[in-house]
């Protein structure tokens, strides 16, 4: 299952399977358009409404030929160009760019991939209640790898799992290198999914970070280190309603007093070593379907956090959003979506490693925001 799958869109990604993608020759083509626009309230010192949108593309090449035996030869290559506020670079291959072999013992790849620490979080779990944003770009992850080796095993009795490490680069003094685990597990209407990343020796960044952005990306730091992990289950009942429930756990560490990581920890100045921060998050979702219509209803709790040397975090932040969406062609969907944020306490999105500035709180001026707006997306 899992390497049928391709993500939608960081707000609202929908599943694509090759069922649905062009052939060109031996090649397979698929990916989608999507726009958004919205309004968000209470913004900068005027108190005004902000009104932003984006449009973005993703395209995907994909083959697999077959070899001598039962083993085949894959490979992949997408990217996803952006416009409007999201930027992007564009550029062929920064998102996905691997090649490996597939068999009865499962898969092992080379070259670069999403992380299941942003992408699973992203869909199935965040995207359908227009929950993505706080949920899956935000904390300690990162969500691409550089040149990393993947195994992903073959599904035995409902199970399987994918084990990714990143050898990442070096300089003179450290080694920024990540690694990490994804467990499934599905029987009927029952999905489960545990996953742990860590990332040593870089500087960790505003929400999600960037590790394999490009060869640049990350500046190997020396005695720092971040993880998350995260456990969701998903249950879908006979009349189509889906129940989503996902719990995240942050960590940072700073064995080194670098203050550029300040900024993404909390809002603490993490300079002092042997400072390690904490931070829990949780997703509740539930997702109706009604004939071409949808309705998603969801709730993501920043839970605080504990920072070992200025102690509890008690600063929080809710999001409430609702979206509902409506099939108006194969593979073709609109929807509409209201997302009312809350921070509490002395939240900053700058300084608390998540995007809260992406979802529309200029916290220098307000706590709260509704952002209300529409979108489509196509599939092919």
């Amino acid at each position: 299952m899992f390497r049928q799958k391709v993500l939608g869109a960081s707000i609202l990604a929908i599943l694509a399977t090759p069922a649905f993608a062009a052939k060109l020759g031996d090649i397979n083509l698929d990916g989608f358009v999507q726009f958004e626009a919205w309004g968000t309230n209470h913004q900068g010192p005027t108190n005004q409404t902000r009104y932003d949108s984006f449009t973005q593309h993703n395209i995907a090449f994909s083959s697999s030929r077959q070899l001598d035996g039962d083993m085949s030869f894959i490979w992949k290559l997408a990217e996803r160009p952006r416009n409007g506020n999201f930027g992007g670079t564009g550029a062929l291959g920064v998102r996905e760019a691997w090649g490996g072999l597939e068999g009865n013992f499962g898969a092992i790849k080379f070259g670069r991939f999403l992380n299941k620490a942003w992408e699973v979080l992203d869909w199935p779990y965040g995207s359908p209640s227009y929950q993505s944003e706080p949920f899956s770009e935000t904390g300690a992850a990162n969500w691409v790898t550089t040149r990393a080796i993947r195994y992903g095993s073959p599904i035995m009795s409902g199970f399987n799992f994918e084990v990714t490490y990143d050898v990442g680069q070096q300089n003179q003094t450290a080694h920024a290198r990540n690694a990490e685990i994804w467990l499934h597990y599905g029987i009927g209407g029952l999905a489960l999914d545990a996953i742990y990343q860590k990332t040593w020796e870089t500087a960790t960044w505003v929400g999600v970070g960037i590790f394999g952005y490009d060869d640049g990306i990350p500046t190997p730091v020396a005695g720092t280190w971040q993880s998350m992990y995260f456990l969701g289950g998903r249950y879908t009942f006979s009349n189509g309603i889906e129940a989503i429930l996902g719990y995240k756990k942050n960590q940072w560490h700073n064995d080194a007093g670098v203050s550029g990581l300040s900024d993404a920890w909390r809002g603490r100045k993490a300079t002092t070593a042997g400072t390690d921060v904490k931070a829990g998050d949780l997703l509740l979702g539930v997702n109706y379907p009604f004939g071409k219509w949808s309705v998603g209803l969801g709730a993501q709790f920043w839970l605080g956090g504990e920072d070992s040397t200025n102690g509890d975090l008690n600063d929080e932040a809710k999001t409430y959003s609702v979206k509902l969406t409506r099939e108006v062609g194969r593979m073709t969907w609109l929807y509409a979506f209201v997302r009312h944020m809350k921070l509490d306490g002395d939240f900053n999105p700058i300084q608390a490693a998540g995007t809260w500035q992406v979802n529309g709180i200029d916290a220098a001026f307000t706590k709260s925001a509704t952002r209300i707006g529409i979108g489509g997306q196509m599939m092919f």
